[in-house]
């Protein structure tokens, strides 16, 4: 789906349905799960936990004096959120598909919202990474995080493309 001008004036015109849409995906993964808001910590933490066994017992790796936890975790939860953005924007349109063929809005609101749900697991993944930093006592450097909207930003693009 190239994004052309127009798909983004109908997109803005369609901003209080995307809005709507991405709470709705929101509440309905997490009413169907008995942890809710905790799979967001918890898909991360597990693989976290898992390779840190696996890469400091059984195959050690160099990680230049970062505790694993903090090096392993600051990668898992940018990918847990891109692999799972992009595997529920391509079943959007297909689970959606009854609504889709038989009302008329952009079709990009579907994958849009679908990406925009799992930005919010991301920014708790985020919020998570903070309090491990903390915990090890690694500096958060107040001038690197000024970046993040911008890194952000690129991987939203990313996803968008992908997805």
């Amino acid at each position: 789906m190239p994004m052309d001008a127009f798909a983004f004036k109908e997109l803005h015109l369609h901003r209080e349905l995307l809005a709507a849409w991405t709470v709705r995906t929101v509440r309905a993964r997490y009413k169907q799960s008995v942890l809710g808001g905790l799979w967001a910590i918890l898909q991360p933490a597990a693989t976290v936990a898992i390779f840190t066994v696996i890469f400091t017992l059984f195959i050690p790796i160099d990680t230049a004096n970062v505790p694993y936890v903090l090096f392993a975790y600051s990668a898992m939860a940018p990918w847990t959120f891109f692999s799972t953005a992009i595997t529920d924007m391509v079943d959007a349109l297909t689970v959606n598909m009854n609504l889709v063929s038989k009302i008329y809005f952009p079709r990009e609101v579907l994958p849009i919202a679908a990406m925009l749900a799992r930005l919010l697991d991301f920014a708790i993944a985020a919020s998570v990474l903070l309090i491990i930093m903390l915990f090890y006592g690694w500096p958060i450097l107040a001038a690197s995080w000024v970046y993040l909207p911008l890194i952000v930003t690129v991987q939203l693009a990313l996803i968008l493309g992908v997805g």
